[in-house]
């Protein structure tokens, strides 16, 4: 990684207020350097689609009182497309499972699949981190939960005592696409608030407008 890269985030960190904590250290400047070369076009997407949903996973965050710095993972999770799906059988924006989808509500069933709906997916997707920082107290272990699931962390803290994330990546406690999601968000947040400092000149797509409507039969979507 570039010396100058260090010192340009070093500098943004300081100037910055993010309302979840972020640290600098050699696995977030990896993936800031992915995302400026060879993951360029993918950013570049997501910067561009985000356009459509972020000032309404704001509003909803706000409102469930969960750090608005988070909309941000939706760009890991599935580059802001409603539609996505795993091969993990996740899907939506927030890429639920089916199990944790309807812990938290929604309807999943062969008429629809409100996983990518995306006011109650990310209705869902703010309850879900509320109730996994209210368990850990921490929002990098909160995310290793959204990701690997509040049981494995669980695990991790039975068989090895109270450790941290960084501590349980160095000790290789977690699975390795675990241990790549906290840094790899934490690149996107940081990019994602100062775009054009980190040489990406995107422009966003317009913001999404919709209404509701409430129908009297079934439809095809």
């Amino acid at each position: 990684v570039a010396p100058d890269l260090q010192k340009l985030v070093s500098q943004d960190l300081l100037e910055t207020y993010f309302d979840i904590p972020v640290i600098l250290n050699d696995s977030v400047l990896r993936f800031l350097n992915y995302y400026q070369n060879e993951g360029r076009g993918t950013m570049e997407r997501g910067l561009q689609r985000s356009g459509r949903y972020l000032s309404l996973f704001r509003s909803i965050f706000r409102k469930e009182g969960v750090p608005m710095d988070l909309i941000y993972m939706a760009h890991v999770e599935s580059l802001f497309k409603p539609y996505a799906y795993s091969r993990a059988k996740a899907k939506g924006i927030w890429q639920f499972i089916s199990s944790t989808g309807r812990l938290y509500d929604l309807r999943i069933d062969w008429w629809i699949d409100e996983r990518s709906d995306i006011i109650k997916s990310t209705q869902a997707a703010a309850r879900h981190l509320k109730d996994l920082y209210a368990n850990f107290k921490d929002w990098n272990l909160a995310l290793a939960g959204y990701n690997a699931g509040a049981r494995r962390i669980e695990r991790v803290h039975r068989k090895h005592g109270h450790l941290d994330y960084w501590t349980m990546v160095k000790r290789r406690l977690l699975p390795r696409e675990t241990r790549h999601y906290v840094p790899s968000i934490l690149a996107v947040l940081i990019i994602y608030r100062q775009p054009e400092g980190y040489g990406f000149n995107v422009k966003p797509a317009k913001e999404i407008q919709f209404e509701k409507v409430t129908l009297k039969e079934q439809v095809d979507q």
